[in-house]
């Protein structure tokens, strides 16, 4: 994963929308859809197959594994948000807002004005929606749980005989997405004692963004941002056709990670790519040694893992007997929605506050929080 990737993944995914994807614009593979199984590399989804549509559907057009076994969704478990975020811009915790010309609560940001961020960390990452994000995701429900623990061994063989050297973990299973029609992404990293950075729109919602930044004292860092779609442009004697929301930028999933190491092969830091080769459909990159952002958030953020699913995985792992874990992004939602974190992080807050561990035969899941505070015995159903 390059650094950048890295970075705005680590920074943002402690918002819990779900993986924030540095490139939200379909693969060659095609975009994000519910019932996907695949992994993340460098930022932009891979899918191998979906479990929600047959064997002979175009999504499963590079095979599926052997006994393949379709997954009945029922459509009622389906929940859809049209304005789940508003335009604007969504940052990491390590960036506080300065207004130039607008008011600092505003969400959109009007013409020919800009917003000023600074950042006392090392790293931090933004989102610039540039319209409405839509949100489609499954509720949480026993029946994806079971059938990924039924079929995850599958899906691993059948990654490791298409060439792929993958760890066992990084395959997981969508269960939803949050998707715009434009945007644009950027991450930095800071070896100083601040960083100011700002932004600025020349054309309503974002359309187009400039970026530049300064610093308090001499220091070295590094902004990389990318806009995009890349969209074929219209001649002016042809009707402009609305843009479609297939910008997937935040992807929501299911994962499971396992108590002893196991691997599909030697883990290197190029992993293979699929066998025809196809390349991601980029859009636009741009590096910069100056650059910046703001934020809205509806959740409260953690800092641990780079994956802050992994945190509720490695506890489900530490206080059970199971040889599996199993967990999502609902998970963290729900932790954050019912549960007051500390500020040493989500492996500590959980440490401290013993949600309830649930087993589904060798597999541990996550129950409900214990809401005594005196009570902070570990349950094991």
């Amino acid at each position: 994963m390059g650094l950048a990737s890295k970075v705005y993944a680590e920074q943002l995914g402690a918002r819990g929308y779900g993986i924030p994807l540095w490139r939200p614009e379909p693969s060659s593979y095609g975009e994000v859809c519910i019932g996907d199984v695949g992994f993340v590399e460098d930022g932009a989804w891979f899918r191998l197959f979906n479990v929600t549509k047959p064997q002979s559907d175009p999504l499963n057009s590079n095979g599926v594994p052997p006994n393949f076994e379709l997954l009945q969704s029922n459509s009622r478990l389906i929940n859809r948000s049209d304005n789940f975020l508003d335009p604007g811009v969504l940052c990491s915790s390590s960036m506080s807002q300065m207004s130039l010309g607008a008011d600092a609560s505003g969400e959109m940001i009007p013409i020919d004005l800009a917003c000023r961020y600074t950042c006392s960390r090392n790293e931090g990452a933004l989102l610039v929606l540039k319209d409405h994000a839509t949100s489609e995701a499954v509720f949480a429900n026993a029946q994806f749980v079971e059938y990924m623990l039924r079929h995850h061994q599958s899906w691993c063989d059948f990654a490791r005989n298409q060439g792929f050297l993958l760890d066992k973990e990084d395959i997981i299973l969508v269960r939803g997405w949050v998707k715009t029609t434009s945007w644009t992404v950027a991450a930095f990293t800071n070896q100083g004692d601040s960083l100011e950075l700002t932004f600025g729109s020349k054309a309503n919602l974002y359309a187009h963004v400039s970026v530049s930044t300064a610093v308090s004292t001499h220091h070295s860092h590094s902004v990389e941002y990318r806009d995009g779609p890349n969209r074929m442009t219209k001649t002016m004697d042809e009707e402009p056709s609305p843009q479609r929301k297939d910008q997937c930028v935040f992807l929501r999933y299911y994962k499971i990670k396992y108590r002893t190491p196991a691997f599909l092969g030697r883990k290197i830091t190029a992993r293979v790519k699929p066998k025809d080769n196809r390349d991601i459909a980029h859009g636009t990159v741009s590096s910069a040694s100056e650059s910046q952002y703001k934020t809205r958030g509806r959740r409260q953020t953690y800092t641990s893992s780079p994956n802050p699913v992994d945190d509720i995985l490695d506890y489900l792992l530490d206080n059970s007997s199971a040889q599996m874990a199993i967990s999502s992004d609902e998970d963290l939602n729900r932790l954050s929605t019912t549960l007051s974190p500390t500020s040493h992080g989500l492996s500590t807050t959980l440490r401290e506050l013993a949600p309830k561990v649930v087993l589904l035969g060798d597999a541990a899941s996550l129950g409900e929080p214990v809401d005594d505070a005196n009570d902070k015995q570990f349950g094991t159903d």
